[in-house]
């Protein structure tokens, strides 16, 4: 976790929104374009999304095709 927090930190740009968590996962810096992988609760494990826009919510594009009508993910923190 010590290099996810220097190199988010490192890459993050000045208007990144800090999303603090007192749990797993960690504190980390997102701003649109931030390339994430899903961990099997709203993203599958192991697929790669990017972050698209933030405000209320993080609108996340998924570039998977799906057979069911599930459109992009969206994530709340």
């Amino acid at each position: 976790m010590a290099i996810n927090e220097r190199e988010n930190r490192r890459l993050a740009p000045s208007d990144a929104v800090l999303v603090e968590e007192t749990n797993q996962p960690q504190t980390m810096r997102v701003w649109p374009g931030l390339r994430v992988v899903g961990v099997g609760v709203t993203v599958a494990k192991g697929c790669f999304v990017m972050v698209r826009e933030i405000g209320e919510r993080f609108l996340l594009e998924c570039p998977a095709r799906f057979r069911s009508k599930v459109g992009i993910p969206t994530l709340v923190f």
